[in-house]
């Protein structure tokens, strides 16, 4: 058995309901190589992502992907208005996972002289590596966060939480600097700026930018080594 037009129909509707575009659906006709029963398939085009159904007898068997809480679900009703439930369900966790970017792929992709060339060329001289910062430097770095804290909020665009998650940040940075040796308060300045480079800085220039704040923080204190 198949879907009746009526109820082919009625799913095109929800779909124009659910502001998604019906050009990107396609219905795949298949047989289902458990049952032996035509199951028909509404593919979301360029995806995995699909919608399918089976006739069985007075029961409608669906399964779909992706679900509202895992990939895959399915279920069963003999009554099309409860499918109807399903298939606007299944509308809104397509429209969930087709509008999110994949943070771990672009993650992947992301190499930290990427982000911030300079954080690549840190180092200090090895008999200075374990040696806590002296006054004068602890001031010359602390003047140097400041200016990359009062860049990154300037170029916030007013964003509350970006604003107070740069502070958060920045000010462990200054706080540790007083009371850590260079090796360990470097690594960890690393890490607060992928962080922020990652998060917060969102174009080249403003990389660059920085870049050049962390240069001019470090200048006299370590070696800036060039990375070819």
């Amino acid at each position: 058995m198949s879907l009746m037009r009526s109820q082919k129909n009625s799913l095109l509707e929800e779909i124009k309901e659910s502001a998604l575009n019906p050009f990107n659906f396609d219905w795949d006709n298949e047989i289902d190589e458990n049952t032996d029963l035509l199951l028909e398939v509404l593919k979301y085009k360029g995806t995995e992502y699909y919608f399918a159904i089976v006739v069985d007898d007075d029961i409608f068997r669906v399964g779909y992907t992706p679900g509202e809480n895992m990939l895959y679900e399915r279920t069963e009703y003999d009554e099309w208005e409860e499918i109807l439930y399903y298939f606007r369900n299944w509308l809104s966790c397509l429209k969930r996972e087709i509008s999110q970017p994949d943070l771990w792929e672009e993650l992947e992709k992301i190499k930290m002289d990427d982000l911030i060339p300079e954080l690549d060329g840190l180092e200090f001289e090895d008999k200075y590596e374990r040696e806590e910062f002296s006054y004068r430097e602890v001031m010359q770095i602390e003047q140097g966060i400041n200016d990359i804290r009062n860049y990154l909020v300037e170029t916030s665009n007013g964003n509350d939480e970006e604003i107070k998650i740069i502070n958060q940040k920045l000010d462990y940075l200054t706080d540790a600097v007083k009371r850590m040796g260079r090796t360990d308060w470097k690594n960890i300045f690393i890490g607060v700026m992928i962080d922020i480079g990652i998060n917060i800085i969102s174009n080249p220039v403003q990389r660059q930018k920085i870049g050049q704040m962390i240069q001019n923080m470090f200048s006299g204190i370590v070696k800036l080594i060039s990375i070819p």
